[in-house]
């Protein structure tokens, strides 16, 4: 089971570096996708920067979990517990999203993840 769990972390992973590209290089579409628009060069580099970004970074601090271990999983669940944070209050200010709601999950199962692998070791 611990290896199942260090293989979906790898993948979601993975997943990021993906989101990460399509954030970075491919903007519009990925904005465009998600309702998101960009109206001048700051805006840009904030969707490239805050976005982009922190889907690196997460892509970075899961590859240096497994690879390291215990050390890094905390950052892994701060940072993506505060995302969640920011989903739920905005499911509850802006209204429902399916996206959002499925963001949320997705977030849940990954630190669930890092929790179920940093215990084991």
């Amino acid at each position: 089971m611990l290896l199942v769990a260090k293989v979906l972390l790898g993948v979601l992973a993975g997943v990021m570096v993906m989101l990460w590209f399509r954030w970075t290089f491919k903007m519009k579409d990925q904005a465009a996708e998600h309702g998101i628009e960009a109206v001048n060069a700051t805006g840009a580099n904030f969707i490239r920067g805050d976005i982009g970004g922190l889907l690196l970074a997460l892509a970075i601090l899961i590859v240096l979990f497994l690879l390291q271990g215990g050390v890094w999983a905390m950052p892994i669940v701060i940072i993506a517990a505060t995302v969640i944070l920011g989903r739920v209050y905005s499911l509850v200010a802006d209204g429902f999203s399916k996206p959002g709601l499925q963001a949320i999950i997705a977030e849940v199962i990954s630190i669930a993840l890092v929790l179920y692998i940093n215990s084991a070791n």
